[in-house]
């Protein structure tokens, strides 16, 4: 390996390797090199990633906006593809501190949202999905439950609730950050659909970095957005590792719950456990799921054999280059 600092990262083949020789199957099987090496390159701007890849610099690009993924879906130097879901998005509310430390008040947030034009504000027609599991719908671990408590779009029902809560006006801060475009998107709509629906809502930009620092202090938020990026198995969810996560959600059910998912080592009896979770999750309402987002792929027509099992990041083996 060779790496210099914010130019690229060179991985080369290692000869000894020797690959399984059952079919590949998402991380198990075969699983050939053979590329003799490649390398990772930073390139921060969009705009001169896309230009490199139509210019054949690039064989592969990480990331991707959808804006993009159109203008080039009638290139013939490019193959763009949607690969499946990469993740979901969140609006999570503090429920140790402040207003949402208030279930009533939670649970008049959950109803105000409607996540479709939410979604479409922050990733664009056509690329996300409507769905209420806590895991994707290309796991094996996707459920239905709590699905009435999902997208309920009911700005009335939930003023209702607030005047039955005794909220008395006070701001909600909701935090976000134009550092992921989506997020600062979403954050608009989210804003406007609280505010129908009766809260007086105070929205807070920070870049990425201060955002993160002040979400750990309970005393300086009520809701800040996010997205969490696909988990492999459900205890890998920030939210379920412990009650230490911001946020802080944390009730006695929810705790036997994920201890159990921790302990059990049947997929029966884990999966139980997770739709008991995910219905604890719509009925506490610590957060609120705006929707799955969708892997967006970009890249050369020379790359042969890409697939993307379902992972945090695509795997490059038995791929190799026609040229």
């Amino acid at each position: 390996m060779e790496w210099e600092s914010d130019q690229y990262i060179h991985l080369e083949r290692f000869e000894d390797y020797v690959s399984r020789e059952e079919p590949t199957s998402g991380y198990a099987g075969m699983k050939n090199q053979y590329l003799d090496g490649f390398f990772l390159r930073p390139v921060p701007d969009e705009a001169s990633r896309i230009a490199g890849l139509q210019a054949g610099d690039y064989h592969y690009l990480e990331s991707i906006i959808p804006d993009h993924f159109t203008t080039l879906e009638d290139d013939d130097s490019v193959t763009v593809e949607i690969m499946g879901t990469s993740g979901w998005a969140v609006m999570v509310m503090n429920t140790a501190d402040g207003l949402f430390a208030d279930q009533a008040l939670r649970k008049a947030a959950q109803r105000a949202i409607d996540c479709t034009p939410v979604m479409q504000a922050g990733y664009g027609e056509g690329f996300f999905e409507l769905d209420p599991g806590i895991m994707t719908t290309d796991t094996v671990w996707n459920s239905q439950v709590g699905a009435d408590l999902y997208d309920i779009g009911d700005p009335d029902g939930a003023q209702e609730m607030l005047d039955e809560a005794d909220y008395d006006g006070t701001p909600i801060r909701l935090m976000t950050t134009q550092e992921y475009a989506h997020q600062y998107n979403q954050a608009a709509v989210l804003e406007q659909q609280l505010t129908d629906a009766g809260f007086e809502v105070d929205l807070q930009v920070y870049d990425w970095a201060t955002l993160t620092d002040r979400r750990n202090n309970p005393e300086d938020w009520d809701i800040f957005t996010t997205s969490f990026s696909f988990r492999v198995d459900p205890i890998q969810l920030p939210m379920l590792q412990g009650t230490t996560w911001p946020g802080w959600w944390d009730s006695p059910e929810k705790v036997e719950l994920t201890d159990r998912l921790e302990r059990e080592t049947e997929f029966e009896d884990r999966y139980d456990a997770l739709e008991q979770i995910q219905e604890l999750f719509y009925e506490e309402a610590p957060q609120v799921k705006l929707g799955d987002s969708l892997e967006l792929s970009a890249r050369s027509p020379l790359v042969q054999n890409f697939t993307t099992p379902t992972q945090l990041q695509p795997a490059f083996w038995n791929i190799w280059l026609d040229e």
